[in-house]
């Protein structure tokens, strides 16, 4: 009887001391440097804005008189390096990127500072620093979509015309449709969020948020987006923003958790040209979908580019800047009307 409670009692310890050793042993398994990029506030190198007492990373290029064109990155939280190909549209355009605050390279701020509302005033601003005299043209992709579209929905008169890269949802009835496919509970990705998250423990600089932006950097790409062969890695991205994601995100909802925005109020009211660009591979906010956000809109064009998941500019530039091009100057053949 004693000996049976002893093998039980040792037993229970052994479950108990199980999860620990594993977490011990993962640790010290881990146990290297692992890089994050520091932001506009301690790398005096890095090209900026300040807006209203907020520092941007931020990059300007093309002829000062030049037509401009504002590109937004996805997100909320992530940053604007996989859209430089864009900057080869500077010799005909101002093509102006920046990252978001709280986002890639840009000023860390307090939660207090991240919303919806707030990233829209960012932009305001920027753009009335930039082009105080002349419309601009903007290039969205995913949430910058978003953006864009809230912009232009307010500020009609301000907005040349619209490039929606895969935006995300545009108003609440788009939101139901596809915020429960975005989901992720596999076995894989709550392995891959663990091990994120122990790695990170690694963390000490250059800031106190590092840490966070390493585990959401590594966990952030949804393989639905993109074509099976062509996943981005955190390689492809300088740095992401966890609290501008998890803030921004939740600033959607409702106290009582239900989601009720709409970018665009009144679409009839814009009647500017817009360009639609869809992959080939992307299957939550890819072409289906796409088709359904078209009909908010009165001059509506759609370009599919084929060999692409939701990160174009990586997976087929060429086709994709060909498509922009054609859609700003009209002196080149544009994509079929829809």
């Amino acid at each position: 009887m004693k000996r049976g409670f002893l093998t039980f009692l040792s037993a229970l310890v052994v479950m108990a001391a199980g999860p620990f050793l594993l977490f011990a042993a993962t640790y010290l398994l881990t146990w290297r440097s692992y890089p994050v990029k520091a932001t506009v506030e301690t790398d005096s190198n890095l090209p900026r804005v300040v807006l209203k007492q907020m520092t941007l990373h931020a990059e300007t290029f093309g002829p000062p008189q030049a037509p401009v064109l504002v590109v937004l990155h996805d997100g909320p939280g992530a940053d604007y390096r996989s859209l430089l190909p864009l900057k080869s549209l500077s010799d005909q355009f101002r093509v102006v990127f920046y990252d978001q605050r709280g986002s890639g390279l840009s000023a860390r701020v307090p939660e207090n500072k991240l919303s919806v509302q707030q990233a829209l005033e960012e932009l305001e601003a920027l753009v009335d620093h930039i082009s105080p005299d002349q419309a601009v043209s903007f290039f969205g992709h995913g949430w910058g979509g978003m953006l864009a579209t809230a912009y232009a929905g307010r500020h009609p008169q301000r907005t040349a015309s619209l490039i929606l890269a895969e935006p995300g949802f545009l108003n609440t009835e788009m939101a139901h449709k596809i915020l429960p496919e975005l989901s992720r509970t596999s076995a894989g990705f709550i392995f891959n969020t663990t091990l994120s998250w122990i790695k990170s423990l690694h963390i000490q600089e250059p800031d106190r948020e590092a840490a966070a932006d390493f585990v959401y950097s590594q966990i952030r790409v949804q393989p639905r987006y993109h074509c099976p062969q062509k996943l981005p890695t955190a390689e492809s991205y300088w740095r992401g923003g966890f609290k501008a994601w998890k803030t921004i995100t939740q600033s959607t909802f409702t106290k009582q958790g239900q989601i009720a925005i709409d970018f665009i109020k009144d679409p009839k009211s814009f009647q500017k040209p817009v360009l639609f660009l869809i992959s080939e591979c992307n299957t939550l906010t890819g072409k289906t979908f796409q088709n359904h956000q078209m009909r908010l809109f009165q001059q509506v064009k759609k370009a599919e580019i084929k060999h692409s998941g939701h990160e174009f500019l990586l997976d087929n530039p060429q086709a994709t800047l060909a498509q922009v091009r054609s859609f700003l100057n009209p002196s080149e053949q544009k994509p079929e009307l829809k």
